[in-house]
């Protein structure tokens, strides 16, 4: 029995063991997750804070770190938004193309954590943009339009510029697709709008107003308001859309000395904007090195994981050894364990011969009237195991003072079981040493219980409780 005993001790160890390796490696995991969900979060506003600063550098290593990070512990919002601001960073430095096909193969998320970075109506806008100047997918690029104006009212209901910005790309959209009309109505809502504070995000409105107005003094007026507009605010890719328009008028009046200054400005804004978007694709390359100098060290990172991962499956490994060691050595120790239990088996049937004796005798006694307490004594020495003695009383209580039980129960129904218990040993004359033993208590537990029993039978000004017990 106890060889059977230490042996499920033994596997219970092992398997707790197992669950403890197993618990550390989750809690691990996730305490990973979450400082890689954290850097991935403060990458990213990092490099948000570093594209609003116009700092190319540190935008965009932060903003590719922090896509790979969320991209790591499946963080879909995070990695969203490094996308999106990545494509602006790349939009900025002349590569449309390269912008459009990192959008192109990116799911839309609706950014909650940051409204106010604006990611998701970049989102639709320059995807709104690229259908219509990359693919030429109008449809396309008039549904990323919509969508983005319905954005911008519910989430910015009291801001105008995202619905003016978003409102030109569409009416832009809508006259490359060829319906002016249409067009028009949507400009016609802009004009409606207070723009007294957003003259900034004019400059796509009047030079759409002046390719789609089809008297040529209002569309040169429109023009030149629209280029003049673009230089005061360096909108360099408007400002030549206008200046180019202005050309366009210039040529049909005939107009040479206008003409060659506007053409003169249109070309010097074209290589600065060139300049401009050189100076970005080499601090890109630039940066694209330091990236992959981290990414690399990321891999060495990734590396030690890995190893350390190999090294906790070869402990579990051992482990699940130990446990079947284990069980193959509880499997040669069960004959002993049953040879333990059987003998234990015959102790018990000993045991219960010697009740069926000391049964018989109490029999004997109140036939002949003998003290019942010094047999019950004399019983209960001879019988070691007290579980056994309280078994014995009881079963003499209950076979000898059956009526007597019964009448306490009716005299005395507030009292409990172990209460009525109580009394039957005392009514037996059985000594209180021989009743705490066999009840497994201590005498002071047993002199609360008799003092507990005397205040149920209101004895407290009363005989003594042996006494009145003995005369009921």
């Amino acid at each position: 029995m106890w060889s059977r005993l230490t042996i499920m001790r033994t596997t219970l160890r092992s398997h707790i063991a197992l669950i403890y390796a197993l618990i550390t490696v989750a809690i691990a995991s996730l305490a990973g997750c979450t400082n890689h969900a954290n850097r991935a979060r403060q990458l990213l506003e990092q490099g948000q804070q570093a594209f609003q600063d116009n700092s190319i550098y540190d935008a965009l290593i932060n903003l590719q770190q922090a896509m790979y990070e969320a991209q790591k512990v499946g963080d879909s919002e995070t990695r969203f938004e490094a996308i999106v601001y990545l494509a602006l960073l790349y939009d900025q430095a002349g590569q449309q193309d390269k912008a459009y096909e990192l959008l192109r193969h990116t799911p839309y998320v609706e950014a909650t954590s940051n409204p106010q970075a604006c990611s998701s109506q970049y989102y639709y806008r320059l995807l709104s943009i690229y259908y219509a100047t990359i693919s030429h997918s109008y449809d396309s690029a008039i549904y990323y339009a919509q969508q983005a104006i319905d954005l911008d009212r519910r989430l910015y209901p009291h801001n105008q510029v995202h619905v003016l910005i978003d409102m030109a790309n569409l009416a832009e959209s809508l006259m490359l697709q060829g319906d002016s009309a249409t067009a028009l109505q949507v400009l016609n809502q802009v004009k409606a709008m207070p723009q007294s504070n957003y003259q900034i995000y004019l400059c796509q409105i009047y030079y759409l107003n002046s390719l789609l107005t089809h008297d040529i003094d209002s569309s040169y007026h429109y023009a030149l308001i629209g280029s003049q507009v673009s230089a005061k605010y360096a909108s360099h890719d408007n400002e030549i859309a206008c200046l180019k328009q202005l050309c366009r008028i210039d040529s049909m009046r005939c107009n040479i000395d206008a003409y060659i200054t506007h053409r003169r400005a249109a070309d010097s804004c074209i290589q600065e904007l060139q300049g401009s978007k050189v100076a970005y694709k080499i601090a890109a390359i630039e940066e694209q090195s330091k990236i992959d100098h981290i990414a690399q060290r990321n891999e060495k990172k990734h590396l030690f994981a890995l190893m350390c991962i190999i090294l906790l499956m070869v402990t579990v490994t051992a482990l699940i050894v130990v446990l079947r060691l284990t069980r193959r050595r509880w499997h040669d120790e069960q004959r002993l364990a049953e040879a333990a239990n059987q003998r234990e088996m015959l102790e018990k049937e000993l045991l219960r011969m010697r009740m069926l004796k000391n049964e018989a005798k109490l029999e004997e006694a109140h036939r002949n009237n003998v003290s019942m307490a010094e047999l019950i004594t004399e019983m209960h020495q001879s019988i070691p195991d007290d579980s056994q003695s309280l078994f014995t009383l009881e079963t003499t209580l209950k076979s000898q003072y059956a009526d007597w039980l019964h009448d306490v129960h009716q005299r005395y129904p507030e009292l409990t079981d172990s209460d009525v218990r109580l009394m039957g040993f005392i009514k037996m004359q059985v000594q209180p040493k021989v009743i705490a033993m066999a009840l497994n208590i201590s005498m002071r537990s047993l002199n609360t219980a008799r003092y507990r029993l005397r205040k149920k039978l209101k004895l407290q000004n009363s005989p003594n409780l042996n006494d009145f017990i003995s005369s009921i």
